[in-house]
């Protein structure tokens, strides 16, 4: 049987283009396009909150009439680190669900975070503002190697736990791109 030889792992993929999110971020819907990508206890990080500032705060100045105008990521860098942040996100979210594509995720069940940050998040605390000053930098879009990897927590229901995946989130131009490697549950191994 092939499903026997072929080892219980799966790999997803995907990639974002940049300018395509920050339009969405400079759009009058752009509070509901990040709350309909981030979890819960993604939004409460005070580094998510710290980059995506300049989409929750309102601005005075108008959002542009045309794609072109959004494809100009250079008229504000706030704005475009946002962009590269959420770009990012969304294609890490789109690997896990790809990799786990034989269960029907969402992206609310998909918590994307830093390997050293699970503990906090575990139990349901975020991780200090202090600590999360020394381990990120927002002027540079991601936290610094002290934060640890990438991780997909992959939320459990009432029957099951929560399951964590790496991942791998890379950004160059105008593309984000992510890919998850999931260790999916043997079928052939009994409790």
């Amino acid at each position: 049987m092939l499903s026997r030889a072929l080892p219980p792992i799966s790999v997803g993929i995907d990639i974002c283009r940049i300018s395509r999110i920050y339009k969405n971020l400079t759009s009058p819907l752009a509070t509901k396009f990040v709350t309909r990508i981030l979890a819960p206890e993604e939004l409460e990080t005070p580094f998510t909150r710290g980059i995506l500032k300049c989409v929750f705060t309102p601005s005075r100045s108008p959002p542009p009439q045309h794609f072109e105008d959004a494809m100009d990521l250079r008229k504000d860098p706030r704005m475009k680190k946002a962009a590269e942040f959420m770009a990012g996100r969304f294609a890490a979210k789109e690997a896990v669900i790809k990799a786990y594509s034989l269960r029907k995720l969402s992206f609310y069940d998909i918590v994307v975070t830093y390997q050293n940050h699970i503990p906090a998040l575990l139990e349901n605390e975020t991780p200090s503002d202090a600590s999360h000053e020394k381990q990120e930098s927002p002027s540079q879009g991601q936290p610094k190697e002290s934060a640890g990897p990438p991780v997909a927590i992959i939320k459990g229901n009432n029957t099951s736990e929560n399951t964590y995946a790496r991942l791998s989130i890379s950004h160059d131009g105008d593309y984000a791109t992510a890919v998850c490697l999931a260790m999916l549950e043997d079928p052939d191994v009994s409790d």
